[in-house]
């Protein structure tokens, strides 16, 4: 655990040849809202909002999303169909985010898949 700024990191780190890498994270920042991390991805919070919806409460809830992100590190099978569909979304959108023109070719293109995979998120919920 480190504190940078006013927020709260809780990371997961994994040592390859002595040298440290962050592979998970969980920062709380100072109005204990939460943004967590894995494998350098940020992960949605639709992913993790049946433990922390808005704000941190208790320290239990806590507890809890670390054990989650520590078993979505290291047991990639638990990574259900909505996780890595939800985090493809969320990777595209920031794409679209560095597209100055939002006519382009790449922004519509980005734009379709990420069109294609919320259908298809909502076609395997049902």
């Amino acid at each position: 655990m480190t504190c940078v700024g006013e927020s709260l990191l809780i990371y997961l780190l994994q040592m390859t040849d002595n040298i440290p890498k962050v592979v998970a994270c969980i920062t709380v920042n100072s109005d204990r809202t939460v943004v967590c991390s894995v494998d350098d991805k940020a992960v949605p919070a639709s992913q993790y909002n049946d433990l922390v919806d808005g704000a941190v409460q208790q320290l239990s809830q806590l507890v809890n999303l670390m054990a989650r992100v520590k078993s979505w590190h290291t047991d990639v099978s638990s990574r259900s169909f909505r996780f890595h569909i939800h985090t493809a979304i969320a990777v595209l959108e920031s794409a679209l985010d560095t597209l100055p023109d939002t006519e382009s070719a790449e922004f519509r293109k980005i734009s379709f898949i990420m069109e294609q995979l919320q259908v298809l998120s909502l076609y395997r919920s049902l």
